[in-house]
């Protein structure tokens, strides 16, 4: 009898060992997965904290460059999107990006350097192939080789919590380059909280002052003598649009928009005018003076631009 109670004892303390096991086990499988859980709410965070690149686009400081889809180095299969030149006529052209940042985290966003992450070059045949307002401007120099070129921002760029900050790259090339020069790469914003990378473009490097014959012109001051331009033809529609293009100013007051006879007008009555004119000069879109539509730098050189072509229609 004794011996049953024994034998019954230690089944029964047996299987409330089993069972504390289990229970330590299913414990242990629990805490394991809750750091899992846990562990992946704080990637989740930190995702969401992480810096955003909210726009990467030519700026309006930029001038002889438009953005269209290409192949790349201007042969196919592949079609990406491409910063190339258009005929500035004047003056070289200058290539200026604007970056866009939105900082969704509880502290201050401090954008350190960029990386351009160049994976080809190439060359063209030819030598000429609602934005945040930017507060700063950088220069960085680009050259024309395959790898990772780190440019650092002097002094750093600041974006407070829970806000947008948006700040300009001006990119210059090496004097080596040859004409046409053009790299496929990607650009990475680093700072304190991570890393916001661009979609995989295409730019041709802008002509340094002095190459090609190129040679850059004052801006008209506001008290330049103007003569009339007589018997002035109007040029051929592909000139026209190629110096609204390279003057940058195809986004600003429905220019993009604009019929064949808009744009006609618009060129003609730029190229035939003072330029001291522009304070009261009206577009065609409605009545506000040029100087409160476009950019003044893009204003003088659309005015240069259109005079030259209408002086020398060859």
């Amino acid at each position: 009898m004794e011996l049953k109670k024994l034998k019954r004892h230690h089944v029964v303390v047996t299987l409330i060992c089993a069972i504390v096991v289990a229970l330590f086990g299913l414990l242990g499988k629990l805490v394991e997965t809750s750091d899992q859980i846990m562990t992946f709410f704080e990637k989740l965070q930190a995702s969401n904290a992480s810096p955003k690149l909210t726009q990467f686009a030519l700026s309006e400081n930029s001038y002889g460059y438009i953005e269209t889809i290409e192949f790349v180095f201007g042969e196919g299969p592949r079609e990406v999107r491409t910063f190339g030149q258009v005929p500035t006529l004047l003056s070289p052209p200058s290539l200026v990006f604007q970056i866009t940042l939105q900082n969704p985290s509880s502290q201050d966003l401090l954008v350190t350097d960029v990386t351009y992450d160049v994976v080809e070059v190439g060359q063209v045949r030819s030598d000429s192939p609602s934005p945040i307002e930017s507060n700063k401007r950088y220069k960085h120099n680009l050259r024309w080789a395959v790898g990772q070129q780190l440019e650092r921002l002097v002094p750093v760029y600041r974006i407070p919590a829970n806000t947008t900050g948006s700040f300009e790259v001006e990119i210059t090339t090496d004097p080596s380059s040859p004409p046409g020069s053009g790299v496929l790469m990607t650009v990475a914003i680093n700072t304190n909280l991570g890393t916001a990378k661009s979609e995989n473009f295409q730019v041709y490097l802008p002509v340094l002052k002095g190459d090609l014959g190129i040679k850059e012109q004052p801006p008209p001051s506001m008290t330049e003598s103007f003569q009339v331009i007589s018997n002035a033809e109007m040029p051929d529609p592909d000139t026209i649009d190629s110096v609204i293009a390279a003057a940058n100013i195809v986004k600003y007051c429905e220019v993009e928009h604009f019929d064949r006879l808009e744009r006609d007008m618009l060129f003609m009555r730029t190229a035939s005018r003072s330029f001291d004119d522009y304070s009261v000069m009206t577009t065609t879109a409605g009545a506000k003076p040029y100087s409160a539509v476009f950019p003044l730098a893009s204003l003088k050189y659309f005015y240069l631009a259109a005079r030259e072509v209408l002086k020398n229609p060859d």
